[in-house]
């Protein structure tokens, strides 16, 4: 049996982030991590009419943010549609990640798990991550990592643990800071740009770690984690976790989450790679070899 002491299921909680009106992409994150692990799920949403129709359940908690308290610059907010990468706004809803990760800081969680909207939990990511807590006990961040080379970190918000220290709370803090700070000189300056400009400031200290690609796996990585085999008897790993980032629009992260997904998980999370899909994947493929 094993004898090492661990976080309580009761003591985490993952926390999400909504602005404006986003198919599916809201629902597919949450159920998923309600399908796969046992924690609590704090949706943090400014608008009313954005969490209208997302699964509810006793452990689902919706948070209303506040923008005039926590005093982050006002966007424009014309369109109830979903802002991505390629707009400027998008880097500045971005940084309510920062507060409402905060907000759960001070709250008696022991571990503190933030997930974007467009990443599906494959496994239970709170075991992976209490686990990881308990056998680095100097740890007390770790984040999605997209390093390419080696010797240039780059970390990714998508994706992010804490242990609820004051080191946790000071970095969250100062990472709000510095990302409010260049945004105003930088528009298109992002979270994942915050956190990894903090780690590199920091000096790369041990107790913010990258969590591994293969398993925790970002948009780049999904012919890496494909079963189709290049090499006989090798096949891609299965992951605990994709984030169906690397890829710009809603339409098609809702596709690559299909793709990436087996069929009876599919199945559970109520998105079929319907016969709209195969034809749209089909048309990107024309596409792409028509170039």
């Amino acid at each position: 049996m094993d004898s090492e002491p661990k976080l309580k299921k009761s003591n985490s909680v993952a926390c999400l982030l909504i602005v404006n009106e986003i198919k599916e992409l809201p629902t597919i994150a949450i159920k998923s991590i309600l399908a796969s692990s046992d924690l609590d799920v704090v949706v943090g949403y400014i608008h009313e009419s954005d969490i209208v129709g997302l699964p509810t359940s006793s452990r689902v908690t919706f948070l209303k943010l506040d923008l005039a308290i926590i005093g982050l610059p006002l966007f424009e907010n014309n369109s109830n549609n979903y802002s991505g990468w390629f707009t400027e706004n998008f880097f500045r809803i971005v940084q309510l990640k920062w507060l409402l990760i905060k907000s759960q800081l001070k709250s008696d969680y022991e571990l503190i798990i933030y997930s974007d909207l467009d990443v599906v939990w494959i496994s239970d990511m709170e075991h992976h991550l209490a686990r990881y807590f308990e056998n680095f006990t100097e740890v007390d961040a770790v984040f999605q990592s997209f390093t390419y080379d080696p010797e240039s970190p780059r970390l990714c918000m998508g994706f992010a643990g804490f242990r609820n220290t004051v080191r946790s709370m000071h970095l969250v803090e100062e990472g709000h800071k510095l990302h409010s700070k260049v945004l105003q000189e930088n528009p298109r300056f992002g979270d994942d740009d915050a956190i990894t400009l903090m780690y590199r400031n920091l000096n790369f200290p041990s107790w913010i770690r990258e969590l591994p690609q293969t398993s925790v796996a970002v948009g780049s990585s999904i012919n890496l984690n494909s079963q189709r085999s290049k090499f006989p008897g090798v096949t891609g790993l299965s992951p605990h976790l994709f984030h169906a980032n690397f890829t710009v629009g809603e339409t098609n992260k809702r596709l690559m989450l299909r793709l990436v997904l087996n069929k009876s998980m599919r199945k559970q999370l109520g998105i079929p790679l319907s016969f709209k899909w195969r034809l749209l994947l089909l048309a990107k493929r024309v596409k792409a070899l028509s170039r």
